[in-house]
């Protein structure tokens, strides 16, 4: 038997990665076995082996995925702030933030990320190569500091964090329910204004 094509092959990785997303999310990522994840993806083992060294080759590419997808989601942010106010560029983030957090496999995602951090056995360097601040999000927070919308004082990863972990929790990420009573469409405005007048310069911008 030859080799597979090209296209046979992206399509037998791309069925091990979506298998490994539904495992890793109903069973945790220790929890599930390379033969349940073959099973889920219609392959033998060793065709889990010959895509993927390890288990964590997978979760490390599933990882590089979504650091690819959130990217590309800030640097489309970054394309369009032009003279928009902060509260406008914030209201642009969330926005972009929403339309990654309602995808069906990112939700799944999230949940994998908080059974690793449930876990005694993360793998660490996974983990230090990913969960860190991406460039692409700094940078655009020192164009808002360089074009005066927010204050040079304050530091890109603690602005960058305190305008997303409130999102995790309004949005329901973990655990799938929302931590807070106030619509969606309030929690946000109100969030914003937060922000803008923690961050902002002059109290408006």
């Amino acid at each position: 038997m030859g080799r597979p094509s090209a296209a046979a092959a992206r399509d037998t990785r791309r069925a091990i990665l979506d298998a490994a997303l539904d495992l890793f999310a109903e069973r945790g990522f220790h929890a599930a076995s390379v033969r349940a994840l073959a099973a889920g993806a219609g392959v033998r083992e060793s065709a889990i082996y010959h895509y993927f060294p390890s288990k964590e080759a997978i979760l490390d590419e599933m990882f590089a995925e979504r650091d690819r997808m959130r990217t590309a989601h800030i640097e489309e942010a970054l394309a369009v702030i032009g003279d928009r106010t902060l509260a406008e560029v914030l209201n642009l983030m969330i926005e972009r933030f929403l339309a990654f957090a309602s995808d069906p496999g990112n939700r799944k995602f999230f949940r994998v990320i908080v059974g690793l951090a449930a876990s005694d056995e993360v793998p660490q360097a996974l983990l230090e190569r990913h969960m860190g601040v991406p460039r692409s999000a700094l940078k655009l927070v020192e164009e808002l500091q360089r074009s005066g919308r927010i204050r040079r004082d304050v530091s890109p990863e603690v602005f960058l964090m305190h305008v997303s972990a409130p999102l995790f929790f309004g949005c329901g990420l973990f655990g799938g329910r929302r931590l807070v009573t106030a619509p969606l469409k309030q929690f946000i405005k109100q969030h914003v204004a937060f922000i803008v007048r923690a961050a902002g310069r002059g109290g408006g911008n």
